[in-house]
């Protein structure tokens, strides 16, 4: 998915299972607005994020100790439609 790590930047492991994913610009800059649409897309669908960090461009991951693979996968294909989504709108809005 390497249309999907244009849109990650920084990836920060904390303690416990408790992970940040800034989320940015082609440019490199913080973007809290794709950041607010993904965890609004992922709750939509089930998974609980937040956001976190400089103007909330940063998703916060804090999984359940209970956290296995399974979830782990839950996470990852919710996070990638979400992705999807917002790459679709853009492209919808380039047209019009």
């Amino acid at each position: 998915c390497g249309w999907l790590s244009r849109g990650l930047g920084d990836v920060y492991k904390r303690q416990g299972l408790l992970l940040g994913i800034d989320i940015i610009n082609p440019g490199g800059t913080l973007n809290p607005d794709m950041a607010d649409h993904i965890m609004n897309h992922m709750r939509e669908n089930g998974v609980l994020i937040g956001t976190t960090g400089p103007n909330y461009a940063t998703l916060k991951i804090r999984p359940p100790m209970v956290f296995q693979k399974e979830h782990a996968e839950i996470l990852l294909s919710a996070l990638i439609k979400a992705m999807e989504d917002l790459l679709s709108r853009k492209a919808e809005s380039a047209k019009a």
